[in-house]
């Protein structure tokens, strides 16, 4: 029965992306987005570890903020043609080029020293140095700068200027300069989440040139491109997983298993822990216990706002401190955006909130896509790195998301010119 329903929102969910396509005319808008997003999110999980230990009530509360946030795209009736916008992509190059290399060697000097670890255990044994990094992190022994912060923004910023550049020149390696400095991270730091984090802002670049229709690549070099990422990806996954101390052990089965449970509390957990949660807080069963929230307005949505306070200091490391074990010997603390919405909001508040937040990206879209300009590709950026991160948390916890586009806004607007000097507004 459970199969049966979650086959019928897999297919309203496709017509509501061929529905939203036809309205505004393209198949990269907020909605379409969020949408994509969400399907792969709740289907994976499903193909991966089975429909007994979901809570078929939580999906329905999903796709019902994925309508919600849908129906001001559903009322477009009509697109105009979008004005030429001339984008400087010499000059991208040339910052793309100084900025990978650049941050990447400030980088590896700032965690040097901050953690106080040597170079030259870094070049011996970079699995050893990744695994004392993180052991430093986790302990709350390392004293970040605000070097380190600024830098966290320009790892963040470059990868949308990558994408942006790849999708309009069609040069795959030197775009691959942008996340010279992710990749790095997850090298020196052990931070799986960074990366694919990038990985999206990059998307959002290639997006944006499709809609402004700037994008010069074939079918071809995307699968080309995807199945290197895709592979590089996972090899440093591994890698991130084996330096959690793995590399103490030869037993390969017990590898095996560690890594196995790795990847299904990284790519599925979230869905089983929002259920569960969702459960304990509507119908009052559920396998672990919570905290129960009431109506934070926007404390958990938008944390990184809350940085300095108190209370947002007394926050655990991964923000939410209850572990949720689905089914076997893996876990997680995953419990998705929505969880702090509803706990911000309420249920039917964080509906209107979502009807609301649809309501400025169909905005911020139209004005991207009929009158292009940077203010509206800063702000649509950010909105995909949101969404990515919605399996997770939301991406506001942290305050530097909100610096992002900001520094995004004052590295595009010398490189990007309207046709006929037409006035930029967002």
């Amino acid at each position: 029965m459970l199969e049966l329903l979650y086959l019928v929102l897999f297919l309203l969910a496709l017509v509501n992306v061929y529905v939203i396509r036809l309205k505004n005319g393209s198949n990269y808008s907020p909605a379409s987005v969020l949408t994509i997003f969400w399907i792969f999110y709740i289907f994976l999980p499903i193909a991966m570890v089975g429909v007994e230990y979901t809570n078929p009530y939580a999906i329905l509360y999903i796709a019902s903020m994925i309508v919600a946030f849908s129906l001001p795209f559903y009322l477009t009736a009509n697109y105009r043609n979008p004005r030429q916008c001339i984008v400087d992509l010499i000059g991208l190059e040339k910052i793309i080029k100084l900025l990978g290399p650049l941050v990447l060697l400030a980088q590896i000097s700032v965690v040097v020293y901050e953690s106080g670890l040597s170079l030259n255990l870094f070049i011996s044994d970079p699995v050893l140095f990744a695994n004392a990094y993180a052991s430093l992190s986790y302990s709350g022994s390392l004293n970040k700068s605000a070097i380190s912060s600024f830098l966290l923004i320009l790892v963040y910023v470059l990868p949308v200027l990558g994408g942006l550049y790849y999708s309009m020149s069609n040069k795959f390696l030197i775009s691959m300069y942008t996340f010279l400095p992710a990749v790095s991270t997850i090298v020196l730091q052990s931070q799986k989440g960074m990366i694919l984090y990038c990985v999206a802002l990059f998307l959002s670049g290639i997006f944006m040139s499709i809609v402004i229709r700037k994008s010069k690549l074939s079918f071809r070099n995307i699968l080309r491109s995807a199945i290197f990422s895709i592979s590089l990806i996972f090899g440093l996954l591994f890698f991130s997983f084996f330096s959690r101390g793995l590399q103490d052990t030869e037993d390969s089965g017990y590898i095996k298993e560690v890594i196995s449970d790795s990847f299904l509390a990284y790519s599925s957990g979230h869905i089983y822990a929002f259920g569960d949660w969702f459960s304990g807080r509507y119908q009052q069963s559920s396998k672990t216990d919570y905290r129960q929230e009431e109506f934070r307005s926007g404390f958990f949505t938008f944390n990184g706002l809350f940085k300095f306070t108190d209370e947002a200091k007394s926050l655990p490391s991964g923000f939410y401190d209850e572990y949720h074990r689905p089914v076997g010997t893996w876990e997680t603390n995953v419990y998705t955006v929505f969880r702090g919405l509803i706990s911000d909001f309420g249920l039917y508040g964080s509906i209107l909130f979502f009807l609301f937040f649809g309501l400025v990206m169909k905005i911020v879209f139209t004005k991207m896509r009929d009158r292009f300009c940077v203010y509206s590709f800063a702000a649509y950026s950010a909105f995909v790195g949101f969404v990515y991160q919605s399996f997770v948390i939301s991406s506001f916890s942290w305050l530097l998301n909100f610096l992002v586009p900001v520094v995004l806004i004052l590295i595009m607007k010398p490189l990007v010119k309207n046709e006929n000097n037409i006035k930029e507004f967002l």
